[in-house]
């Protein structure tokens, strides 16, 4: 189980059923292909030629960081970006209240927009974003 600060004995239980439901572990072999830095140091130069298994602890709740942050009592917290809108979902995903909110509207019309899916590069190669492939 991992977690973030400790919590209370009546709150432990209540944060293993929210890491379960918000966090998964993946494990996967390392594919490193690109060469390790070569190192003096002795200790790490003859693990760093094996390969090993990776372990993954994701979270999938931006909630649970924010909520932390609550916790610690941080005052102020400012969000900016030009893909927050609508600001309703976004708000209820971070599982804070925002007192104060603004959300204005888009700066580029619709008949501005090209969308297109590029499925090759210019040499013909596949283009390809799927896990096994990065």
């Amino acid at each position: 189980l991992v977690f973030c600060g400790e919590p209370s004995d009546q709150d432990k239980q209540k944060q293993k059923e929210f890491n379960t439901a918000h966090f998964k572990v993946h494990i996967h072999r390392e594919n490193s292909y690109q060469k390790k830095k070569q190192t003096s140091d002795l200790w790490s130069a003859s693990s760093s030629k094996k390969q090993g298994n990776i372990l993954s602890y994701w979270c999938f709740s931006p909630g649970f960081s924010m909520q932390d942050l609550v916790n610690q009592r941080v005052r102020c917290i400012i969000l900016t970006s030009g893909t927050l809108s609508p600001l309703t979902s976004f708000t209820s995903e971070m599982r804070i209240k925002f007192p104060v909110l603004l959300e204005n509207g888009h700066v580029i019309d619709r008949d501005q927009i090209f969308v297109s899916v590029i499925d090759r590069g210019p040499d013909g190669v596949l283009l390809s974003s799927a896990f096994d492939r990065r």
